[in-house]
């Protein structure tokens, strides 16, 4: 939502525009779903795996949408041969058993769609990013906050807590590099490519951030504050160590699917 729409407004301009859409990361940045948390994957069974989801929500997202838009191609960022071996298989089902598949993403689409109703509100997931902005003016914005918002939904909903840690990480990478003496582009021109992948800084403990929110309705200006506080305590890595948080066993991790750490993220 906010300026500039959101991913599905964007996929439904591509149609519109006859350009075809290329999904990046759709395991990773799209979920983390090789990791899924218990609660996320308590959803998707006994019907799919989340990653076996993921695939093929993004195949049947022309017939998932109301507008009848389409994704065209994803990525897979295989770090080891068998990374491979759930895409392959999600794309044999989508092509062998199409009907079977597409009642088993309806239906897990439904779940996910009924636990963010029950743990948000129906309201909240009607309206939480009315004027809630994100990085869409250059040299002008500096918070992602309409993804942070998201966070929180995901966590809430879904469990999804070391995906939101995995995308706050980013803020904060980018806050430790920040000097606010210097503007907006002083700041971004030494990582200006990684910026516009990955916009945004962290939030900052004590700071109030309502001057930059005054788009968001006043019936969401407390829980979109409460959002951002949320995901700044939960996910940011300067947040207190696990033990000192109220941490659901449904937000711990079912499984991890990498059997070793690719060469990029080893430290």
């Amino acid at each position: 939502g906010g300026v500039g729409g959101g991913n599905l407004e964007n996929v439904r301009l591509m149609k519109e525009k006859d350009m075809g859409v290329f999904v990046i990361s759709a395991y990773d940045k799209g979920g983390r779903l090789y990791a899924p948390s218990k609660k996320l994957r308590s959803l998707t069974l006994p019907e799919l795996e989340p990653i076996q989801f993921g695939s093929l929500w993004l195949w049947y997202h022309e017939k998932m949408d109301g507008e009848h838009s389409p994704i065209h191609t994803f990525t897979v960022g295989a770090a080891r041969p068998s990374d491979l071996d759930d895409p392959a298989i999600a794309a044999y089902q989508f092509r062998t058993k199409n009907d079977e598949m597409l009642e088993k993403v309806e239906a897990v689409t439904k779940k996910l769609d009924e636990a963010c109703v029950e743990a948000l509100g129906e309201d909240w997931m009607k309206s939480w990013f009315e004027g809630v902005p994100n990085c869409s003016r250059e040299y002008v914005d500096v918070y992602q906050f309409g993804q942070i918002v998201s966070l929180y939904n995901m966590v809430q909903a879904w469990g999804m807590l070391d995906y939101g840690k995995d995308r706050y990480g980013t803020f904060d990478d980018n806050l430790a590099k920040w000097d606010f003496k210097r503007s907006v582009a002083e700041n971004t021109a030494p990582f200006k490519m990684m910026w516009g992948y990955m916009p945004g800084i962290a939030t900052e403990t004590g700071k109030d951030y309502s001057e930059l929110l005054l788009e968001v309705p006043d019936k969401n200006k407390a829980r979109v504050a409460e959002a951002i506080e949320f995901a700044r305590k939960y996910c940011s890595k300067k947040a207190k160590d696990d033990s000192c948080l109220d941490i659901p066993k449904e937000w711990e991790t079912a499984y991890d699917m990498r059997p070793w750490t690719a060469f990029p993220e080893r430290g």
